[in-house]
């Protein structure tokens, strides 16, 4: 199993944007119920909500200083007097999507790696995963385009627009905050 830190933490990280609360990771597993069991028995994973049909869950992990490049901003919990250094995050499973039968949710998914998942998201700048080690995975050329202040969906406008009518929205909210 791998976790890739994807999505908003990564493009705010890159903007110097400092980080909320708002942490995704895209998890390459063989399937759903082994990512929650490996998330859960070999790295701590407390679990406060699991949504299957989404192929995510939502918790609560412990995790050593500077992991996914010094990305996260980690918070400190003290613990019996130790100093843990915690993160509040969705976990969700490397998909690959087929067809969306609300224009907002896929009809189906599979398991897949992050390239293949990094390929279905919106925008250049959100489909930049960042692994445990710092090594930063960038297909679509998403840090070129925080630098050039350019807003580009990820292939063709029209189909991922059509697969998430949301995503325009998402597109006026990204250019007027990140101008």
């Amino acid at each position: 199993m791998k976790m890739y830190l994807v999505g908003g933490a990564v493009r705010n990280h890159l903007l110097g944007i400092p980080n909320g609360k708002d942490f995704d990771f895209a998890v390459e597993a063989e399937s759903y119920d082994h990512m929650v069991h490996s998330l859960v028995a070999e790295q701590g994973l407390v679990v406060w909500q699991e949504r299957p049909e989404y192929v995510t869950v939502r918790g609560h992990m412990v995790l050593p200083e500077g992991y996914f490049g010094g990305m996260l901003g980690l918070r400190h919990l003290t613990h019996h007097h130790e100093v843990e250094h915690t993160i509040d995050a969705d976990f969700t499973l490397c998909r690959a999507e087929a067809m969306y039968h609300d224009n907002r949710h896929p009809s189906q998914v599979t398991p897949t790696d992050i390239l293949t998942d990094l390929s279905r998201r919106d925008f250049t700048i959100n489909a930049i995963a960042v692994a445990e080690d710092g090594t930063i995975t960038d297909p679509y050329d998403g840090q070129g385009d925080i630098a050039r202040k350019l807003l580009r969906t990820v292939g063709d406008p029209i189909q991922r627009f059509t697969e998430d009518p949301l995503r325009m929205f998402r597109a006026i909210r990204f250019a007027v905050k990140y101008r």
